[in-house]
């Protein structure tokens, strides 16, 4: 009986391809994991917003672990905070509390931005979540008059009157001259004596 061998052309053709093909896999798995292990970008939908004219300054950004502001975090935080304003206006406070809350991912440390939401939250009765930006933005900005004023409609709602008198008051000496302070502070010591 004759024994059949392979051809050595045909048997260097088979360890070529397997050859071509460990390769290729090789450098799939490289394209994968290079693929893995670049940052990838976050498309940012842009809409508008009312501002706060007289709140212009630039607060720095919160420093984050994972990646850097870009440098139109600034600019595009700014549009979903006009964005934001406007939904307000419309009283699409659901609308509003998304733009804002776009904003603060955007730029965290701008006071504005979560008093605006702050003031979203009170239209749909959310109180707690109300007061929690009304005192983040004081803490970001002490001396912002509306961040203590939203901090005391929020404590009002909740039944914390002593705690709305205190917003009231610091919101008061901050700017004394405010329409509605005087008549929220004294409801609120109306009701802390009666309760």
């Amino acid at each position: 009986a004759k024994q059949i061998e392979p051809s050595a052309p045909k048997l260097q053709a088979a360890l070529d391809e397997a050859k071509e093909k460990e390769a290729a896999a090789a450098k799939a798995k490289a394209k994968q994991a290079s693929a893995k292990a670049a940052p990838t970008k976050k498309k940012v939908v842009i809409e508008e917003v009312d501002d706060d004219e007289d709140e212009e300054e630039d607060a720095a950004p919160a420093k984050q672990a994972s990646k850097p502001p870009s440098k139109d975090a600034r600019a595009d935080a700014e549009k979903l905070k006009d964005e934001g304003n406007k939904a307000y206006m419309a009283r699409r406070w659901e609308e509003a509390v998304s733009k804002f809350s776009g904003a603060i991912e955007l730029w965290p440390n701008d006071h504005v931005y979560y008093s605006n939401r702050s003031a979203a939250y009170l239209e749909l009765e959310k109180a707690e979540d109300a007061l929690r930006d009304a005192e983040k933005s004081a803490t970001i900005k002490p001396d912002y008059m509306k961040a203590h004023y939203r901090k005391g409609l929020a404590c009002m709602k909740l039944e914390r009157y002593g705690d709305a008198a205190t917003a009231f008051q610091r919101a008061k000496q901050i700017e004394p001259s405010a329409p509605k302070l005087q008549a929220a502070l004294d409801e609120a010591k109306e009701k802390e004596a009666a309760a």
